[in-house]
């Protein structure tokens, strides 16, 4: 199964989610669901507990808070939540979106990978490796036939590496069998002991790689120190200040907008949050992941053209409200814990969003983490957004109904 197939099937998931979450009411018990045995044709699941044994003779698409992989999987895999565990084996590729990601399984087509913790081990890899993560970890008994590239706060990798690395992170340490090139960018790169690479060792850094005695080198070493970038970083500094300053503003001013248009819409979208906490995080993943793809396919479409630019303006709306939503969210739990939790006034709402804002200005500042927890908080807003608004038309709905 081609690519565009594959995301064309996770936007089909994230509208079955979607669907399901906006049946349930609130004070629901978590949804759990186990589907074990040979199954045939694809699967759709979506669910606050997931666990899937057995040989699947498809694809499998899938969101959860807790979901767990325990089988031969012939088609593709593409799965999102909190805590994800996937071991057997996927005769497709895999697309895995998440918090905490262990990952066992032989695939035979590459893996693209999107987490704050992620492993991945003691498993046969046949394709190219993406993957992003707060610490990442590609370790023993692992054996790529692929490139890898890998980008983290913290990235450790030692296995054999069939093809060439690239890496970037704080911090980067590199072991096991390498049979192509690397190259690295990184503020601490360690090479462990017993380290192969059999081509050239590329890497950007502040300082000199520390290599270990008995590491192997076949090819030349060669060391850009990122000191030399860093002359002009006054006038970058000050032009990355202004922008993000400018973004700020305008943050702010959208929030006062919001409030003041909407005031009931931000304490709904935390009561369904609080609610479905793991159906909007999984809602909102999907749509941020699979947005810019559709938007493509439409595009590349002559008559999906208008379109496709016309989703994209949508997609970036809902990325704005959800900020907004996601900032309060975290605002208002900041206000809650210190007793002034106030949501049902303007000004505790803007209260709340502008300590959210504050907050995710400075995780921001954290490299490659703070970006993924932008993703995950952005996530976090345009799912409870959704849920909300699905909830409110099953609402009127009902009353019609009456």
């Amino acid at each position: 199964m081609n690519k565009i197939k594959v995301w064309i099937l996770v936007i089909i998931l994230i509208v079955i989610a979607i669907v399901i979450s906006g049946n349930q009411g609130d004070g629901e018990e978590r949804s759990v669901v186990s589907k074990t045995g040979s199954i045939s044709g694809d699967i759709f699941l979506t669910a606050d507990e997931l666990y899937v044994a057995g040989d699947v003779a498809g694809d499998l698409f899938a969101a959860s808070g807790d979901l767990k992989v325990n089988s031969e999987i012939d088609g593709e895999v593409a799965v999102a939540g909190g805590n994800l565990s996937i071991d057997g084996k996927v005769k497709g590729s895999l697309i895995v979106a998440g918090g905490n990601i262990d990952i066992t399984a032989d695939t035979d087509e590459g893996m693209v990978i999107v987490g704050g913790d992620v492993h991945v081990q003691n498993a046969s890899i046949t394709g190219n490796i993406f993957l992003v993560g707060g610490e990442v970890n590609l370790g023993k008994g692992l054996n790529v036939d692929g490139k890898v590239m890998a980008a983290g706060g913290k990235v450790h990798l030692d296995g054999i590496f069939s093809r060439d690395l690239r890496v970037a992170g704080g911090k980067v340490t590199i072991g096991g069998e390498i049979k192509g090139d690397v190259k690295v960018v990184s503020k601490h790169i360690r090479l462990l002991p017993g380290t192969t690479i059999a081509g050239s060792l590329i890497y950007y850094s502040p300082q000199v790689i520390d290599i270990a005695d008995s590491v192997s080198i076949g090819k030349d070493i060669v060391y850009i120190k990122t000191s030399q970038i860093e002359k002009n970083r006054e006038g970058l500094f000050f032009v990355a200040g202004l922008t993000f300053l400018s973004l700020l503003v305008g943050l702010i001013l959208f929030s006062v907008l919001t409030v003041y248009i909407a005031p009931a819409m931000l304490p709904a979208c935390n009561k369904r949050f609080q609610s479905h906490k793991g159906k909007a995080l999984m809602t909102g993943l999907l749509l941020i992941f699979s947005g810019p793809v559709l938007s493509v396919l439409l595009i590349s479409s002559v008559f999906g053209i208008p379109l496709g630019l016309g989703f994209i303006c949508i997609y970036l709306l809902l990325g704005m409200i959800g900020y907004i939503v996601a900032v309060f969210i975290l605002g208002e739990r900041v206000l809650s814990l210190l007793g002034k939790s106030q949501s049902g006034s303007s000004l505790s709402q803007l209260l709340a969003v502008f300590i959210g804002i504050l907050l995710m200005t400075v995780i921001l500042l954290i490299p490659v983490l703070g970006v993924f927890v932008f993703l995950i908080v952005n996530a976090m807003g345009v799912g409870s957004m959704l849920l909300q608004v699905l909830f409110f038309r099953r609402s009127l709905l009902i009353r019609q109904i009456q």
